[in-house]
Parts: structure tokens; C-alpha cells; sequence
């Protein structure tokens, strides 16, 4: 400001008028002599009108009046965070921000988002209400154990902006192991059943092991390590039905999951079966009896007589029930007799036990073939040609007599 006197030689001081002091932002300075500067930076608590008045006053004590009305115009300021985020976070635990933003011009209205460039990681989201304001949340998994970058800007109605950049450490939590594979849940009697386990932890470097529930006889388990295992086996006929397994995996920390289920094993038919052992040896002119016995292992199920290849001798015969191989072998049975009976249940299985029979010689007696001459001449010539003979195969006869009269002779020929 420079203020002027008509008077030669006077001296002036510039005042600020009683009453109207300078705001806070405002300064005064070289108020003697001819000239004062007024200077200051308002901000934006200093908008609007400010009524100023100066007083410059001769060294008479004569005084001129300025006063005028300063007024300080709004210029857009940018908006600002005013809180500071957590940068920890705890797998599958809820991790919340409560984002407070203002700026400094009064009336507007503010909008949070993801800074251009660097998306929110993909568990974390930022929503807004009236009634909790901005929020950025989320609850990170095990993939998100980690760093994590995140940049806000805040943005008013004009586009002035400001960044709010932070990390979130998401520590790891412990995460029960899982099964990946499904139960094979039916097998057929007798045929290989196999199940193929496989286990897993999103915990890297985790270490699994899998136990299995008793098993039955038939069912082995083996844990092949790397979260891994085998159940296998063949069912029998007396496996046929359900049977309950249970399965559990535990990693380091004794965190487990369980798999439970049931393998049914399907009944197949089964052919009959001979209980009774044959009887294989026989005594010519003795009576032979084999007495069968024979059952169907599958429940409710039965067996019956249907066919048999026998030897002349031998025959078939049903009592009370009761199937026998009966027969009384003479002496052209002696030797081995090949021997089938075949049994057929009510599925049309059939089972055949062949076997032999050795019929064991019994020695016996020679016969005389021939007819003796009973009547003789006297002075004439007598003679009676002996035949003998022996069922038994190379057996040797020997012809003797009693005591004869000396007129007869008996000459045995051995043949």
C-alpha cells in the first residue's frame, strides 16, 4: 500500500484501525514512511469477505481512513486420508478397515477406490453405507498368505485426489488336510477290489499321513506316504454284504479329515462244492459204499445229485436224502475204475469230482471143469482126463489125489 501527504517533509505511520484487527494469515509489514506491504497465504478456513481499515496518520497528527473488503476465494483443494490402515490380516479371519477420508472444501462428496493400475487383491472389497462410511474388507484364504499390496485413492467432485499405498501381511493359519479322491463302494465276490486314496493340504510343506479303521480280513491298507495310500483285497463267499471303513488324514499339526463309507460286496454265484472225500479203493467180492456229500456256499442257495460215470459194477443210489455210490466188484473188476459224479446248484453251476477206484484181487478157489468117468472094465483100460482152472489171473494149479488103488495112476501135466 503506498500512501501520499501534500505536506512537505511529514512523516507517516500506517495503523491498522482499532476494532478491526488483521486475521491470523495477514501481515503488516514496513508501516512507516510512504509505503506498507499486507501479506499472507489464506487457506481454506479464511474464505469469504474480510473487512480491513487503515489508519494513516502525519507526523501532525493529521489521519486519512482506508477500508475496504478483502475477500479470499475458494481454489479446489484435494481430499485426504485421515486414518491408517491395519497391515495385518490372519487367513480365514475377517480383516476390516474402517477408511476415514475428509477434505478440506467444505460440502463434498468423496469416492474411494482401487488406485488405477494396481487392483484390489481379489479377497479384499470396498463397499460404502451411510452409516459405516468406506470400508475395505474381506477375509484372505490360504492363497493369500503373504504379501499383499493395495493402493486407495480417494477422489472429490472436481478429480483432485490423493493415494493411500500399504501392504497387508496375511499370516497362515493351519488348514485341515483334505480327501481328493471318492471311495470305490462296490466290488463283486472275488474279483480284486482297489482304491486308489489320494489326500491333500493347502498348507504348502505339509506332511500327510492316512490311517484306516479295523478292516476285515479280506481289505489291506497301506499308506504310501505323500498323501497317498492303497485298499485292497478279494472278497470271498463269506464277505458277501457291507462293510463300514473309515479313513482319516492328519497333517503336522494334528488337523485330520475323515472319509467315511461303505463297500458292498455283491454275492456271484458260486458252484457247488463235494464235501465228502471218495472212497478209492475196493475189495473184489466185498461191498463198496462212498456216501457223497456236497452243500452250496452262497446263503439260500442248494446243490443237487445230476449225473455220474460209473463202472458197471457201481450204481447210484439215493437214500433218506442221502447219495451213495454202492456196488460189489467180482473178479473181472480188479484194476483201477474211473469214477465222475457231477453235482448242479439252482443257477445251473456245476461241479464235478472224478476220482478212481482200485478194486484189490481176493484169491479165489480153483474148480474142476471136467466130469469124472465113474465106471470102469476090468481088464480094460481106464482113464479120466482132469481139467482144473483158477479165476485169478496167473495163478498156478497143482493136481493131487487122495490115496488111490494100486491099479490107478494120476499124472498131473501142470498146465
Amino acid at each position: 500500500m503506498t500512501v501520499v501527504d501534500p505536506d512537505p517533509g511529514e512523516t507517516l505511520t500506517l495503523t491498522v484501525a482499532e476494532g478491526t484487527p488483521l486475521p491470523n494469515w495477514l501481515t503488516l509489514d514496513d508501516n512507516t514512511g510512504f509505503s506498507a506491504t499486507l501479506s499472507g497465504t489464506p487457506t481454506n478456513d479464511d474464505l469469504g469477505g474480510t473487512s480491513l481499515v487503515f489508519i494513516a496518520t502525519d507526523s501532525s497528527g493529521a489521519e486519512g481512513t482506508l477500508e475496504f473488503v478483502l475477500n479470499v476465494i475458494n481454489s479446489n483443494d484435494p481430499p485426504q486420508f485421515d486414518s491408517e490402515p491395519s497391515e495385518n490380516a490372519v487367513e480365514d479371519s475377517l480383516y476390516t478397515y474402517s477408511i476415514e477420508v475428509s477434505d478440506p472444501d467444505p460440502n463434498e462428496t468423496l469416492t474411494v477406490q482401487a488406485a488405477q493400475g494396481l487392483p484390489l487383491p481379489g479377497w479384499l472389497h470396498l463397499s460404502f453405507s451411510v452409516e459405516t462410511g468406506w470400508v475395505l474388507s474381506g477375509t484372505p484364504t490360504n492363497d493369500d498368505v503373504g504379501d499383499n499390496e493395495v493402493a486407495l485413492v480417494v477422489r472429490d467432485a472436481a478429480g483432485a485426489t490423493s493415494t493411500q499405498i500399504f501392504h497387508i501381511a496375511v499370516a497362515n493359519t493351519n488348514d485341515p488336510p483334505k480327501f481328493d479322491s471318492s471311495p470305490v463302494a462296490s466290488i463283486d465276490e472275488d474279483a480284486a477290489y482297489l482304491y486308489e486314496i489320494v489326500a491333500s493340504d493347502v498348507d504348502a510343506g505339509d506332511v500327510l499321513t492316512i490311517e484306516s479303521s479295523a478292516l476285515p480280513d479280506w481289505l489291506e491298507f497301506s499308506d504310501n506316504g505323500g498323501g497317498s495310500a492303497t485298499l485292497s483285497g478279494t472278497p470271498e463267499n463269506d464277505d458277501v454284504g457291507p462293510v463300514s471303513v473309515t479313513l482319516t488324514v492328519s497333517d503336522l499339526a494334528d488337523a485330520t479329515a475323515t472319509q467315511s463309507f461303505v463297500i458292498t460286496v455283491q454275492n456271484t454265484n458260486d458252484s457247488p462244492v463235494f464235501e465228502s472225500e471218495p472212497v478209492t479203493s475196493a475189495q473184489e467180492d466185498s461191498e463198496y459204499e462212498y456216501v457223497l456229500s456236497f452243500s452250496d456256499p452262497d446263503v439260500g442257495d442248494s446243490a443237487s445229485y445230476l449225473s455220474s460215470n460209473l463202472p458197471a459194477w457201481l450204481s447210484i443210489e439215493l437214500n433218506g436224502g442221502t447219495y451213495s455210490l454202492a456196488g460189489t466188484p467180482e473178479n473181472d473188476d480188479v484194476g483201477p475204475h474211473s469214477v465222475s459224479v457231477t453235482i448242479e446248484d439252482e443257477n445251473g453251476a456245476q461241479t464235478t469230482q472224478s476220482f478212481t477206484v482200485t478194486v484189490e484181487n481176493t484169491n479165489d478157489a480153483p474148480v474142476f471143469n471136467s466130469e469124472p468117468v465113474t465106471d470102469a472094465t476090468e481088464d480094460s483100460p481106464y482113464q479120466y482126463d482132469i481139467v482144473a482152472s483158477d479165476v485169478d489171473l496167473g495163478d498156478s494149479i497143482s493136481i493131487e489125489s487122495g490115496s488111490l488103488p494100486d491099479w490107478l495112476e494120476l499124472t498131473d501135466h501142470s498146465d
